[in-house]
Formats: structure tokens, sequence, C-alpha cells
């Protein structure tokens, strides 16, 4: 299984802007650029199981034995530490089972889900007998409700979705199988383009422009005087490829223009 570490490793020599020297060892004490992968490959991971309700990585069985005389219990009471949500039924599938540990599996029957108000009316309000469940309702509160209470220590079986993870530390590992965790790195590049991290050459972006814009009036003087000079003609060539730039994506547009600013200051300096 990938730790979070190797998906960082991952995006970074995918992304192209980290050098392979410069490739982190650890997550912790990332700066810059490798802060922002950390965190949109961590962010992937969540966003990737928040799409679906549905997802079969995020569903696991518990089996806890109830208390007798006991109709509502909490996830913590039926021994799930990464509770998300209750599977519901859906297509005639019911989640929950119940049997008496004396007989065993051979006595395991299926719960019939209930409405939680139908529940309140029919196994709630007023008193009951003690008896074997056969009914099971989800709460308001979340909480999972038998109907009638139990008489012995049934031992309940279902299914839960888990909660949605975090990973932050380097060994942390998703609960996805391993054969789809490049999904969690090409979502991770996705967001990480989407914050378009600028290049050294679009950080250097405003000199060049002060260069150009002091460079101008040199270079309008000298087009008077030879307008068939290697400068001119190196900016105008330059301010083509920059004006057929401008049908392309915005990416390359703007590094189209970078790319026209640098030549212009080249002619300039009659490089």
């Amino acid at each position: 299984m990938a730790t979070f570490l190797q998906l960082v490793n991952k995006v970074e020599r995918l992304s192209g802007i980290i050098n392979q020297g410069q490739r982190l060892t650890t997550i912790v004490g990332a700066r810059g650029r490798q802060e922002k992968i950390v965190y949109w490959t961590s962010q992937a991971w969540e966003e990737i199981q928040r799409e679906r309700r549905d997802w079969t990585f995020l569903r696991k069985q518990f089996d806890e034995a109830l208390t007798v005389g006991q109709a509502t219990y909490t996830p913590a009471q039926l021994g799930i530490t990464d509770f998300g949500g209750w599977v519901s039924e859906a297509d005639n599938f019911r989640p929950f089972t119940l049997y008496d540990p004396a007989l065993g599996r051979a006595d395991e029957t299926r719960l019939k889900p209930v409405n939680h108000r139908a529940w309140l009316d029919a196994f709630d309000i007023g008193s009951h007998d003690a008896t074997r469940p056969n009914a099971i309702a989800i709460g308001f509160d979340r909480t999972l409700n038998v109907g009638p209470k139990p008489d012995k220590s049934y031992v309940l079986r279902g299914w839960y979705r888990r909660k949605i993870q975090t990973i932050a530390a380097d060994s942390d590992t998703p609960y996805l199988d391993e054969q789809y965790h490049d999904a969690i790195v090409y979502r991770a590049l996705m967001m990480l383009g989407e914050t378009r991290l600028p290049s050294p050459l679009e950080r250097r972006r405003p000199r060049l422009a002060c260069c150009i814009r002091k460079c101008w009036p040199s270079l309008r003087t000298r087009s008077r005087r030879d307008p068939t000079s290697r400068h001119i003609r190196l900016w105008r060539r330059a301010r083509h490829q920059y004006c057929s730039a401008c049908c392309r994506t915005r990416c390359d547009h703007r590094r189209h223009e970078l790319r026209a600013l640098g030549r212009g200051i080249l002619a300039c300096s009659g490089l």
C-alpha cells in the first residue's frame, strides 16, 4: 500500500516543478511549493471520498453483543471508532442481522428496517416486554435502535460507512485499494494545476515588464533609423508569437507572453 509520503513524491515527480534531489523525505516541515503539494494531495483524497456516498471502500462491517434490556446504541457502544454513517436499506438489501451466540451463526436472521417514527410508536412509547428483536431503526441522532428490547445478549452484525479519512503523517495509508491510488495522484495534480503555481520566469514577470517599458523608447528610436534592424525584427517576431497565442488556453497565453517579453529584452540588449 502506498503511504502518504509516497503519494506526495509521485505528485512531485509528475508535476515537473520539483527537482529530483529536492523531493521530500518527510512531510514534516514542508515549505513553499512542496507544502502546497502536501496539502493538495491530502485534499484530493478527501474530495474523492466525498464524491459518492456508496463507495464500497468506505463500507465496513461490525458485530457486537447487545445489552439485555437496552434498545438504543451509539456507534461507540457498538465498538465503532471510525463511524461516518449507517448503510441504509437499498435494492432489498437489509444491512443488519441478529443471532443468538448460544446457537451460533445458524440462528442468524435479518432485521427489518423501519422508520424511526414508527419505531418510537411501536417500541419506545409505553412499556414493552423484552424479547428477541426483529426490527431496527436509524435514529435522528444517528443512533441504532432495535425493537423490541433484547432479552438476551444477542450479537448484532451490520454495515456502516467509515468517516472521511484525513492523511497527515508520512506512513498514513488511504482506505482505497492500492491499484486505485493513482486516482489520488491525478486528482492532486488537477487541483495543483488550478492553483497556477508560478514558474521562475513568471515570478520575474513584473521585472521583465518593467524592462520592456524602459527599453521601448530605445526600440522605437532604432525602428525610425533602421526599420530592418535585427533588433526590430526580433521584437516584431516576439510580438507576433505573443498575439498568435491568444487563441490558446490561458496557461499557454501566459507562457507565450512571457517568452515574448524575454525576447524583447534580448533584442534590446543586442544579444
